[in-house]
This record gives structure tokens, C-alpha cells and sequence, in this order.
């Protein structure tokens, strides 16, 4: 069976077993590395697009993600993490969208009880939970759902605020 040489990649490695191109047709992915480590620093595709990360010092967390044609930041992402590695707060910028950030809230189990849009308040959200970490409530904007946990603990109920109800068939 002939399927094309449309099928046909090709995938070189460095000298380090990573990862450094691939390539289809006459489109090829390229990718390096940070110094001394195995973090992807840039990847560039075709048509000039290419997507960089950056790292905080000595952890491997992302601290910004930018995607650019030519020299034309699209979209790019920054984040602050907090000592725990939780993100903590998210700003985005380039031609694909207006300025904006979003500040995420914590509980003392790590889950995300909270995010807070600076562009539009229908964009914030906000979770509870109980002890053991299944969700009570949820909000969107203005609207809001609550869930109800069974005897195993998984939520199998919701109520959202408009009167919609769900219920999983967890039959299989």
C-alpha cells in the first residue's frame, strides 16, 4: 500500500536524544533547547511562526509563552507562580486579543477556588469545595451551578442556576 510521500516525516535528534526537527514535505519544525537542560527554549514552524518559552531560574516553571509571525507578537502569555509552583496570576497580550490578565485564588488544598478577569467581570469564575475535595458550587459570570455528591463520593448531580439539571448515566 502506497499512501504518498505527503505521509512521509522525518525526525532528527540531537546529540542528547532530543527532540531537534521534524520535518513533512517541505515543512519543517525546529526545536532548542535551554541551556544545560531538556526545557524546549523556541519552536519554529512554518511560515515564519515560531513559539517561545521562558522559564523561572533553576525551576522548571513557565513564566511567559509568546507566539510570533515574523516579528509580530500574536499572542503572548506571562504568569507569576507562587513559592508552591501554583500559578497565581496570568496576563496575555499581542494582536490576537486585547491586554488582560486573570488573578487565580487558592484554598489550602491547592485547588482553584477563584479567577478574576480584568477585561470583563462574566469572565470570573469562582469553585467550592468540602473537605475531600468534591465540588459544592461552581460560577460563571452571573450564573452558577451546585453539585451534589454521592455515597462514593463523585459528583453525579448538578443544579445550575437557570433549573437545568444533569445526572451521568454511570451504568456501563
Amino acid at each position: 500500500m502506497n499512501i504518498g510521500t505527503e505521509y512521509t516525516k522525518s525526525l532528527i535528534y540531537d546529540t542528547y536524544g532530543r527532540l531537534q526537527s521534524i520535518s513533512s514535505g517541505s515543512d519543517t519544525f525546529t526545536y532548542s533547547y535551554l541551556p544545560n537542560s531538556n526545557m524546549v527554549q523556541t519552536v519554529t514552524r512554518p511560515h515564519n511562526l515560531s513559539t517561545t518559552f521562558s522559564y523561572e531560574p533553576h525551576r522548571n516553571l513557565i513564566t511567559a509563552v509568546e507566539n510570533k509571525h515574523n516579528s509580530t507578537i500574536i499572542s503572548k502569555y506571562d504568569y507569576v507562580n507562587d513559592d508552591i509552583g501554583r500559578r497565581t496570576c496570568m496576563s496575555r497580550s499581542g494582536t490576537a486579543f486585547t491586554t488582560a490578565y486573570t488573578i487565580n485564588g487558592y484554598n489550602d488544598c491547592s485547588e482553584v477556588t477563584s479567577a478574576v478577569s480584568s477585561i470583563l467581570s462574566e469572565y470570573d469564575y469562582s469553585y467550592n469545595f468540602d473537605n475531600i475535595g468534591n465540588r459544592l458550587t461552581s460560577a460563571l459570570g452571573a450564573s452558577s451551578t451546585s453539585y451534589t455528591a454521592n455515597s462514593l463520593n463523585p459528583v453525579y448531580h448538578n443544579h445550575s442556576a437557570t433549573g437545568n439539571s444533569f445526572q451521568p448515566d454511570l451504568q456501563r
